[in-house]
């Protein structure tokens, strides 16, 4: 969310100060920049000084024109803007991200909850920007299934069977006794795609078939797997995988 909102930040500042028109605009640039050490691009990084200095150029004016900066703000971002008498920029920019992780934060937990009850045959397509995102995702996926008396799948390509099982077990899921079971099934890619050195579709699907009806005839419900970290898929009994 950073870039973005810093980016929103700057869009903002650069939108509200277009009140006192273009000329002057230009004009407390430079004296921001030539006074203050606040060149326009780092405005979002010295939100601090950039509020002293328009208080300095607007005197009690400069209420008014964060008041603009923040409304502009809320309105890029989505939120509902609220005036405080006592807040200066500084305190709405803090607000409104403060706002927006919230919605980062309900916006996880909702795709968790998604996952948690997905249907035979749905598939979901999964970005992540760092590797914590994605385990979170799809172990609670492989998880949800495992606890409900089903086989469950994960195919290791960016990171070993080994570190899977580490993050698994950090998870909270009982690697141990669910491979025991025949439960889990935390298979190197190599192993699955390149088969003799080759990628072969038929044989892939060969292997899926064989795993989906070892687990069938073993009495899981059903199976649930991930296809090359972020694909995810459920196969329920009678309906194959995918």
């Amino acid at each position: 969310m950073s870039k973005r909102f810093d980016s929103t930040i700057q869009e903002a500042v650069h939108e509200g100060l277009l009140v006192v028109g273009e000329i002057v605009r230009q004009a407390i640039y430079r004296h921001i920049e030539m006074k203050y050490q606040v060149k326009p691009g780092e405005i979002h990084m010295r939100l601090e000084a950039f509020d002293k200095a328009l208080t300095g150029i607007f005197g009690a004016g400069a209420k008014i024109v964060e008041k603009l900066i923040a409304k502009r703000l809320y309105s890029k971002l989505g939120l509902s803007f609220v005036e405080n008498e006592n807040w200066t920029l500084v305190e709405y920019v803090r607000d409104a991200k403060k706002h927006m992780e919230g919605s980062q934060r309900m916006k996880k937990n909702e795709i968790l909850e998604f996952v948690k009850h997905m249907k035979a045959k749905d598939h979901v397509i999964t970005f992540y920007s760092k590797p914590e995102d994605k385990h979170s995702v799809l172990f609670t996926y492989l998880k949800a299934g495992l606890d409900a008396g089903e086989a469950a799948a994960y195919i290791a390509s960016e990171e070993p069977p080994s570190q899977i099982r580490q993050a698994m077990r950090r998870f909270g899921i009982d690697v141990d006794r669910f491979e025991k079971s025949s439960a889990l099934h935390v298979i190197d890619y190599k192993k699955w795609y390149i088969i003799d050195g080759k990628f072969s579709v038929p044989k892939t699907m060969e292997l899926w078939k064989k795993l989906y009806d070892e687990s069938m005839a073993k009495g899981f419900k059903g199976l649930r797997v991930n296809r090359r970290d972020g694909m995810l898929l459920q196969s329920r009994h009678g309906q194959g995988t995918h």
